[in-house]
């Protein structure tokens, strides 16, 4: 079984497209509050299938002309992602849409010292 060496390239480019998609959701949804859990969903769902459906009609090229200019697909996605999960996060917040429940509470962040024990120091020489 042999794998033409062109289709193994032609994963890595659509693989670093794919993963450039998962940062917002994973990042965003980690350490903030603010997004909404289904807008930061519906704009990765929508980095990917945009992602893989340019990359194909690109040819099986990472870069596609947009507005007649040269553009790395997965960063145009990518701002498709951020701008959906911006724009729906306002919109499901003001028609009552869970996005979800937060188990931390302040303690949580609080700083905790654990206890030192005392060396005493000798107070003979040694030798």
């Amino acid at each position: 079984m042999a794998i033409n060496p062109a289709q193994v390239v032609y994963f890595q480019l659509l693989g670093g497209i794919w993963i450039l998609q998962t940062l917002p959701s994973v990042f965003l949804g980690l350490y903030t509050n603010w997004f909404n859990r289904w807008a930061l969903l519906i704009g990765w769902a929508a980095g990917m299938i945009a992602g893989t459906s340019m990359f194909i009609i690109a040819g099986n090229k990472p870069t596609m002309a947009l507005f007649n200019v040269p553009i790395y697909i997965a960063v145009a996605v990518l701002v498709l992602n951020l701008l959906l999960a911006v724009i729906l996060t306002p919109i499901f917040k003001a028609i009552g849409l869970d996005s979800g429940k937060d188990s931390t509470s302040p303690a949580d962040y609080e700083e905790e010292y654990a206890p030192v024990e005392r060396v005493e120091v000798a107070k003979e020489a040694l030798g």
